[in-house]
């Protein structure tokens, strides 16, 4: 079956993080279940499920707390099965490049994930533009937004007086593989030798080619815990040391978002 092409949704979460599989082909679910309960695995891959199913569970609790204060669930979740080995070779050739071994992990896990919600209530000072939360990927869209991060980053490149700037810019993001978009065009990329996760911003803000993670399931671990925050780069600044060029979190303004995320 070609990559990207319609289907069906597996399953939802209810409110208290329960899942329930729906509409499932003979054979997916057995394979789901084997993916995240199998009991002899590599302890990477173990910790990996985890972070997979902290971020499930944190969709279920985020789903409470907007039912509780009355937020907009701009996009109820959409989880989708695993990938075949056969896909993601599909998927790689159709890019031209190879997909990090954490990502194909995660599309192993399931293949795309999708989940929004908005809010319209005042907010501590220091997160005062902060209105949403989203968390999101997507096998059969890489090769689209793979295309957008290359008309950025051509666009970006006009800007730029010194042909050999403009060189070394675009070669931060080669290799990279995109995430998941915001609405305004800024992109999350994952890539690089060791694995690091990496903010594109299209308007080369503050958080442009910040570094958001040291790996994909670092910064998994982090965004579930401030309730997927973002994803545009001014809603993301709070949390992070803009003064650094390593991921060095801000624990304590993280911790307080977090806890303003109970409050309700």
């Amino acid at each position: 079956m070609k990559a990207g092409s319609p289907r069906a949704v597996y399953g939802t979460l209810a409110l208290n993080g329960t899942f329930t599989w729906t509409r499932l082909p003979p054979g997916i679910k057995q394979v789901f279940l084997t993916h995240l309960n199998c009991g002899i695995m590599k302890a990477e891959t173990k910790d990996r499920r985890e972070t997979f199913e902290h971020v499930l569970r944190q969709v279920g609790w985020l789903k409470e707390v907007i039912d509780k204060r009355g937020w907009d669930l701009t996009q109820d979740l959409v989880l989708e099965g695993p990938v075949t080995a056969a896909e993601i070779q599909c998927v790689e050739e159709e890019l031209g490049l190879a997909i990090p071994e954490e990502c194909k992990e995660l599309f192993r896990f399931a293949r795309r994930l999708e989940f929004r919600y908005e809010y319209d209530e005042e907010t501590p000072a220091e997160f005062r533009n902060n209105f949403s939360g989203e968390i999101g990927w997507n096998l059969g869209q890489l090769k689209k937004l793979r295309e957008s991060l290359a008309e950025w980053v051509e666009i970006l490149s006009m800007g730029r007086d010194d042909p050999a700037s403009a060189g070394e810019a675009a070669q931060l993001w080669a290799g990279k593989v995109p995430l998941t978009e915001a609405a305004n065009g800024d992109i999350i990329l994952v890539g690089g030798s060791p694995c690091e996760v990496v903010y594109f911003s299209c308007r080369e803000y503050a958080m442009h080619g910040r570094k958001l993670g040291n790996s994909l399931w670092e910064f998994l671990r982090f965004h579930a815990g401030i309730g997927f925050a973002g994803g545009y780069d001014w809603q993301l600044e709070p949390f992070y040391d803009l003064e650094s060029d390593e991921a060095r979190v801000k624990e304590e303004s993280a911790g307080r978002f977090a806890e303003w995320l109970r409050k309700g």
